[in-house]
C-alpha cells in the first residue's frame, strides 16, 4: 500500500464503498488494521482512522480471499526501473497470478491496473498471469488501465477530487464498470484503449520532467548572464500558449515518478529503434542539476574541505517523507567527495534517509542543523524554512544560504546572510 493504492482507498471508501487493502508486509498491515497510516501523507492519518472505525477501511495481508469477495481490484503495485531503465514487472506479475487464484469461480469481476506500466504490459504481463491463476480469459473477467496522476504531498486531495480520470478498457462492459465506481467525481473522464491510457500516464510525466528541465537550464544561463530568471519566466508566461505551471527552477526533479518515468519510455523508445533525444537530454541536464547548487557554494566558501554544510531538506520535495531519488543524495554525495562535514535535517524524512545514505549527521531541529554551520543548501521546500529568520542563521559560523527550491522572493530575503539561488 502505498500512495496510490491508500489515496484509491481513502477515496472510494469515503463514497460508501467497503475496501479491503492488501499488502504483502505485515507492519503495514498490521498498522492499518490499527487505523494508522504506514506511511506520512497529509490526511492519510486522520481519513483512514475514521474509516477503519466505520469498518469502511480493511487490511489484510493475504490476496486470494478478499479477491473473491470483490467486485473490482486495483492494481497498485511498484513497476521499479531494471539497470538498462526498463520497468521491472516482477511486483505486478506476483500480484496478477495471486489475484488470479481468487477470480476462480468468479465471473465478470473487473481487474484495473493502476501501476504505472508501459504499453503493452497489461496485455502481455497481466492478462496472461491473470489467466493463468484463474482457468478463466479475458472477457470472463474485465480489465481496465486506470492510471493515477497523483502528487506526493498532496496525493489525499488529489484522490479525493481529481483533475481528470483516464479508463482505458479492453471492452466497453469494463469501462462501463469502472465508470459507475467513479460516476461521483465531478471532473473530465476520458474512455480510451488499454494502450492509450498506459502511454497517457508516460507522456504526461515526461512532459512535465521538461518542462522543468527547460526551466532549470534557463535558471543556469541566467544566472551567469546575472539575470533573474523569475522574471524571464513570468514575462514568458504571459503569453496564453505557455502555462506557467512546473516551470520552477531548482537543484532538479526526483521522486518516484518523473526520473523512473523518463528512464522507462526511453528505454521502450530504443526497443522499438527510436533514439529519443530529447528525453534522453533532460535526465542528463537533471542528473548534474544539483551541481549548479555545489557551483554556487563553492563560489561563496571555497574550499569545502572541513566545513561543516547544512541540508535543510531530506526528502525529495516537501510534504512528504520520500526519499527516492531525492537531490539532497547527490548533493550529500558531491559534498563529502570535498571533505564536507554534511548535516542534514527535514522534518519527516530523516529516518528514510538515514536508511537511504550513510555519512551525514542528521540534526533533531533545524536550529541544531544550523548550529556552527559554514553553510547551509535548501534542498526541499518545506514551509518551515520560509519561516527562517536572522535570528535563526545567527547561530551559523558564516550565514551562507544556497536556495534550491525559492524558498524567499528577493525582496523577503531574511537580514544578514549572503543569498544565492539558482537563476
Amino acid at each position: 500500500m502505498g500512495y496510490t493504492g491508500l489515496g484509491t482507498s481513502i477515496a472510494l471508501a469515503k463514497r460508501g464503498h467497503t475496501v479491503t487493502c492488501v499488502d504483502t508486509n505485515p507492519e503495514k498491515v498490521t498498522l492499518l488494521s490499527k487505523g494508522r497510516s504506514p506511511l506520512f501523507e497529509p490526511g492519510f492519518s486522520g481519513e483512514i482512522a475514521a474509516l477503519s472505525r466505520r469498518h469502511r477501511l480493511i487490511a489484510s495481508i493475504d490476496t486470494p480471499a478478499p479477491v473473491r469477495d470483490a467486485d473490482i481490484i486495483f492494481l497498485s503495485v511498484g513497476t521499479p526501473s531494471q539497470p538498462d531503465g526498463s520497468l521491472d514487472t516482477t511486483q505486478l506479475g506476483a500480484a496478477c497470478l495471486s489475484v488470479g487464484e481468487g477470480l476462480r469461480g468468479r465471473r465478470r469481476q473487473l481487474v484495473v491496473v493502476k501501476s504505472t506500466v508501459v504499453p503493452g504490459t497489461t496485455e502481455s504481463v497481466v492478462i496472461p498471469a491473470l489467466e493463468s491463476k484463474s482457468s478463466l480469459h479475458a472477457g470472463d473477467f474485465g480489465v481496465c488501465v486506470n492510471p493515477e496522476f497523483l502528487r506526493e504531498g498532496h496525493a489525499l486531495e488529489d484522490s479525493l477530487r481529481p483533475s481528470h480520470i483516464v479508463i482505458g478498457e479492453r471492452d466497453r462492459a469494463s469501462g462501463n464498470a469502472l465508470l459507475r465506481i467513479y460516476a461521483g467525481f465531478a471532473c473530465p473522464k476520458v474512455r480510451t484503449s488499454v494502450r492509450i491510457a498506459e502511454a497517457v500516464k508516460y507522456a504526461t510525466n515526461a512532459f512535465l520532467a521538461t518542462k522543468v528541465t527547460f526551466a532549470n537550464e534557463l535558471a543556469n544561463i541566467c544566472t551567469r548572464l546575472g539575470l533573474d530568471v523569475d522574471e524571464v519566466l513570468r514575462g514568458m508566461s504571459l503569453d496564453p500558449r505557455i502555462n506557467p505551471r512546473h516551470l520552477v527552477p531548482g537543484v532538479g526533479f526526483g521522486g518516484s515518478c518523473f526520473p523512473k518515468d523518463l528512464r522507462a519510455l526511453v528505454s521502450l523508445s530504443r526497443g522499438v529503434g527510436y533514439e529519443p533525444f530529447l528525453l534522453t537530454t533532460t535526465l542528463s541536464v537533471n542528473e548534474r542539476q544539483h551541481m549548479e547548487a555545489v557551483r554556487l557554494l563553492e563560489n561563496e566558501l571555497r574550499p569545502l574541505s572541513g566545513k561543516r554544510v547544512a541540508i535543510l531538506g531530506l526528502a525529495f520535495k516537501g510534504g512528504t517523507d520520500d526519499v527516492r531519488e531525492s537531490k539532497a543524495l547527490a548533493v550529500a554525495s558531491e559534498l563529502l567527495l570535498r571533505g564536507a562535514h554534511v548535516v542534514g535535517y527535514d522534518p519527516k524524512a530523516a529516518a528514510n534517509f538515514t536508511k537511504a545514505f550513510r555519512g551525514v549527521e542528521i540534526a533533531a531541529t533545524v536550529e541544531d542543523a544550523l548550529r556552527g554551520s559554514d553553510a547551509c543548501i535548501i534542498q526541499a521546500a518545506w514551509p518551515e524554512f520560509s519561516r527562517l529568520g536572522p535570528k535563526q542563521f545567527a547561530l551559523m559560523q558564516t550565514p551562507i544560504v544556497i536556495d534550491g527550491r525559492r524558498t524567499w522572493t528577493p525582496r523577503r530575503v531574511p537580514k544578514g546572510i549572503r543569498y544565492r539561488r539558482i537563476g
